[in-house]
């Protein structure tokens, strides 16, 4: 959905809405492209270069520089929410961004219709569409 020269989707449209993003990403047909970082909801840094806001480090765990580095310092800032928003902590939470994630890439590899790209419609009534 998102790539290097886009902000990302949690600091485009809202981090509340990381989630539909991409169930919509992982369920519709075609080939799902996710920017690193989507499915535990990174944001953009926040400090720095505007031109490399969303090419932040990946947010790996709570540790300094956000587990991307052991280096005394990143080029580019680490968004200051790595504390919360990391794999590290994501792993353990089964309601987590990153583990909807996890069930939806599943749910795509073993359902063959979403796998596939094709899809079949179903009109109900003149109400719904399925």
């Amino acid at each position: 959905v998102g790539d290097y020269n886009t902000a990302r989707i949690s600091s485009r449209i809202g981090k509340e809405y990381i989630n539909v993003i991409n169930m919509l990403l992982l369920t519709l047909p075609g080939t799902p492209v996710s920017y690193y970082g989507e499915e535990i909801g990174m944001e953009d840094a926040t400090s720095g270069n505007a031109l490399f806001l969303e090419k932040g480090p990946m947010q790996w765990d709570e540790s300094l520089h956000a587990g991307f580095s052991e280096g005394s310092s990143t080029w580019i800032a680490v968004n200051p929410n790595y504390q919360n928003v990391n794999v590290k902590i994501q792993q353990n939470h089964p309601n987590s961004t990153l583990n909807l994630y996890r069930e939806l890439n599943s749910l795509r590899s073993s359902e063959l219709p979403i796998h596939r790209g094709w899809t079949c419609y179903i009109w109900n009534d003149t109400n719904v569409f399925v």
